[in-house]
């Protein structure tokens, strides 16, 4: 979590009407609330194992080797981004702040998940060279999620929660490295299957997801003073290109 520009009115009429409260949470309360998040991980982990071992048998596969061999980074590069995020909900810290109005809540678990209903579209025939981009999209964006997850740690969370403020690292060089390299794993996993409906879903996740920034955004800047110093030098999405 991470980011803002300035606090102008368009953001503070989306965000302004929520409040943000300090939480008092005890450990076990905490471990109840992650733990359908880290069922969920573990069950898709379980379907990459099965998708890798499917890849593994029929070797070299009917577009031979190479692709085969894409088609494992694919797959490991997302099953290594699933254990990390297992690991990382265990041991994350509890949240300072939140919000009580369920709203931003849903928003966020809406965002966090809707991209899943790309699975559910058909794949469509792509040429040699969309593929191979494609598969390379998502290798790039689920390797650099997996790094920028493991540099936000303990501070991860699906929900618009504060735990501890991050700005080293990739977050350094822009405030939310992590919706951005995921965005850039969804493009590739759009590319096999798109069309009109696809995209609306597409499009209809980025909308949440935005959304759901505007409210991480106005709850760090409730719980962490420094935040509007760290966001008025930091890009939001796309780094500064320095001269």
């Amino acid at each position: 979590m991470v980011e803002f520009q300035s606090p102008g009115p368009d953001l503070d009429a989306i965000t302004g009407q929520h409040e943000v409260i300090r939480v008092k949470r005890s450990r076990l309360l905490d471990l109840i609330l992650k733990l359908p998040l880290i069922g969920w991980t573990a069950f898709v982990g379980t379907f990459q194992v099965n998708a890798l071992t499917n890849v593994i048998d029929a070797w070299p596969g009917r577009g031979g080797a190479f692709h085969s061999w894409l088609a494992v980074l694919s797959i490991t590069s997302g099953l290594v981004f699933s254990i990390l995020l297992i690991i990382v909900m265990i041991n994350r810290l509890k949240p300072s702040h939140r919000y009580p109005d369920p709203m931003p809540n849903i928003l966020a678990i809406i965002g966090a998940f809707l991209t899943v209903g790309l699975n559910l579209f058909p794949p469509v025939e792509l040429g040699a060279v969309w593929s191979m981009v494609s598969t390379a999209l998502i290798i790039i964006g689920s390797i650099l999620s997996a790094c920028v997850l493991y540099r936000l740690g303990k501070s991860f969370s699906v929900l618009p929660e504060a735990r501890a403020l991050v700005m080293a690292g990739p977050y350094a060089i822009v405030r939310h490295p992590l919706y951005v390299c995921e965005a850039v794993a969804i493009l590739g996993l759009f590319i096999k299957v798109i069309s009109i409906p696809s995209f609306l879903l597409l499009a209809t996740q980025f909308a949440i997801q935005f959304v759901r920034i505007l409210y991480e955004e106005n709850i760090l800047r409730t719980a962490f003073p420094e935040y509007r110093d760290y966001a008025s030098h930091v890009p939001r999405f796309v780094p500064r290109l320095r001269g």
